[in-house]
C-alpha cells in the first residue's frame, strides 16, 4: 500500500498533467472516445492536417470547451495507421495541438477527446502509451478477453506507465497461443490476473518470449495462470515481481533469458509442468513459496536466493550450473524433491569460486542433501520442519528449526551494531512461537 500511494505522489507531484485512460468493457467505447479526461463525455468532431505533419490538428465538431490543455487530455484520432494517441497541449475554437506531430489527409478522420474506453487490445492504443500514463480498467464483474498480444511501446525514461484496476482484482483473459504482451518497457501493472485457456501453448509466454522481454517492469499482486511460462526475455532487465502467484504453466514458471537481472519477492511458484519452477540465471529470489513443480528443478541458478521455501520437485531443489561465475544461497529450506537438495557443477560451498551456500536446511530428498558440495558449517540436515499441512499448501513451519536461518543468531544485525538476529529458514517466519506463519516482506 505505501509503494502504491508513493507512486501516486510521484505521479502527482512531478507530472501533475498526465493522461489516466479508463476502460470499462460493458460500457466503454472504442469508436469516438479517447479514455481520458474520463471525467468528461467524449468530444466528438472530425481532425486533419491537410496532408502535412503538424502537431496542430484541424478541428470540426462538437464545442471542445469542456477539453483540458493540462496535458490530462488525449486526442484519439482514427488514423489507417501509425499513431491515434496524443496529449492535447492546447487548443481553439477550431484547432487542437498535441504532442506528436500527425499527418492527416484533407477530409479528415474521426476524432475525440474524452469518454471510456472499451478494450485494452482495441485501436493500437498500448503501442501509443507514453511515460506515466495511466490506464484504469473497470472492474465490471466480466473477463476482458483478447485474443492478440498488448504490443507496448518501449519507454525510455521515467515514470512507468501505470495500469491497474478501480477496484479489487481484474481478470484478463486470453483464448489464444500468443504472448499476453510484447515489447515495452517501463510498466507498472498490479491486481491483474492473467489467463490463458488455448489449448497450445507454444507462444503463450506473459512477457513476450525469451528474445524479446521487458525491461524495467514491476509486476505486484498478480495471478498468472495457464500460460506456457512468465518469461523476462534475454533483453529484459531490472525486472520485479511481488506477491505474483504462477501455476499451471506448462513450460515451468518463471524464466529468464542470460542477460536478464530481476527480483522475485514474496511469490508463490505452484504446480507448474513442463521446466523448472524457476529458470533464473542472473536474476534474485527471496522469501517465496517454490513448490511442486513437476517437470524439473525447483530453482535453476540464480545470484541470490534467500529464505525461499522449495519442496516437492520433480528434480533437484537447486540447480546450480557451472556457467553461473557466482552465486549466494543462504536461508532456504529445501525439502522432499525427487533430486538432490542441491545439484552443483562445482563446489558450492567454497567462497573462493564465488559460491556461498550456508544457513540452509535439508530434508527428505531423495537423492540425497548435495552432488558436488559440502554441507555447510551452518546447515541443517535430516531434521523435520513439521509443516502444518503441506498437502493443504500451508508450509508453516514448526519449532525444530526454530532460530536457524540465515543470518545465524549468532551474526548481529549490521556492521558494529549489538542487535542479534533470530530467523528460521524458508519464505515463512513463525509469528510468535504460535506456528502461524507470515512473510518476512
Amino acid at each position: 500500500m505505501r509503494l502504491l500511494f508513493a507512486l501516486a505522489l510521484f505521479r502527482l507531484s512531478l507530472f501533475a498533467a498526465l493522461p489516466d485512460i479508463k476502460v470499462d468493457n460493458l460500457t466503454g467505447s472504442d469508436t469516438n472516445t479517447s479514455g481520458a479526461p474520463f471525467s468528461i463525455s467524449a468530444v466528438v468532431g472530425t481532425c486533419d492536417t491537410n496532408g502535412v505533419a503538424s502537431m496542430v490538428i484541424d478541428y470540426t465538431g462538437a464545442s471542445n470547451d469542456p477539453v483540458p490543455v493540462d496535458g490530462s487530455g488525449l486526442l484519439w484520432m482514427e488514423t489507417p495507421s501509425g499513431r491515434r494517441f496524443s496529449k492535447v497541449t492546447a487548443k481553439t475554437m477550431v484547432t487542437y495541438t498535441v504532442e506528436d506531430s500527425m499527418t492527416i489527409a484533407a477530409g479528415g478522420v474521426a476524432c475525440a477527446v474524452g469518454g471510456v474506453r472499451q478494450t485494452l487490445s482495441a485501436t493500437r492504443m498500448f503501442d501509443d502509451l507514453r511515460n506515466g500514463w495511466g490506464v484504469l480498467v473497470v472492474n465490471t464483474g466480466t473477463d476482458y478477453t483478447h485474443t492478440t498480444s498488448l504490443t507496448g511501446n518501449a519507454q525510455t525514461n521515467f515514470p512507468r506507465v501505470w495500469w491497474r484496476p478501480d477496484t479489487g482484482r481484474v481478470r484478463l483473459v486470453w483464448t489464444t497461443n500468443v504472448p499476453a504482451m510484447s515489447n515495452g518497457n517501463n510498466y507498472y501493472i498490479e491486481n491483474f490476473d492473467f489467463v490463458n485457456t488455448s489449448g497450445t501453448k507454444t507462444l503463450a509466454f506473459v512477457f513476450g518470449t525469451l528474445a524479446s522481454g521487458y525491461s524495467r517492469t514491476l509486476m505486484r499482486d498478480c495471478l498468472v495462470d495457464g500460460w506456457g511460462s512468465i518469461t523476462g526475455g534475454n533483453a529484459g532487465t531490472q525486472l520485479t515481481w511481488y506477491r505474483v502467484e504462477v501455476k499451471n504453466s506448462v513450460a515451468g514458471g518463471f524464466a529468464t533469458g542470460a542477460t536478464t537481472s530481476g527480483l522475485l519477492l514474496a511469490s508463490y511458484v505452484h504446480n507448474n509442468s513442463g521446466g523448472d519452477g524457476l529458470d533464473f540465471d542472473k536474476a534474485m529470489a527471496l522469501y517465496n513459496l517454490i513448490a511442486n513443480n513437476t517437470g524439473d528443478d525447483g530453482i535453476q541458478d540464480g545470484v541470490a536466493l534467500i529464505h525461499n521455501t522449495v519442496y516437492g520437485h520433480g528434480a533437484d531443489g537447486l540447480e546450480m550450473g557451472a556457467a553461473l561465475a557466482g552465486y549466494m544461497s543462504v536461508g532456504n529450506l529445501i525439502t522432499n524433491n525427487t533430486g538432490f537438495g542441491v545439484n552443483s557443477a562445482v563446489n558450492g560451498s567454497d567462497p573462493e569460486n564465488g559460491r556461498v551456500v550456508n544457513n540452509n536446511a535439508y530434508f527428505s530428498n531423495t537423492a540425497g542433501t548435495y552432488n558436488q558440495a559440502v554441507v555447510g558449517a551452518n546447515d541443517t540436515t535430516g531434521v523435520n520442519p513439521l509443516y502444518v499441512n503441506a498437502a493443504g499448501q500451508n508450509w508453516a513451519i514448526g519449532t525444530p528449526l526454530s532460530q536457524l536461518g540465515w543470518p545465524p543468531s549468532t551474526l548481529v544485525a549490521g556492521i558494529g551494531s549489538a542487535t542479534n538476529t533470530f530467523t528460521e529458514p524458508g519464505a515463512s517466519q513463525r509469528q510468535g512461537g504460535a506456528g502461524a506463519a507470515h512473510y518476512a516482506y
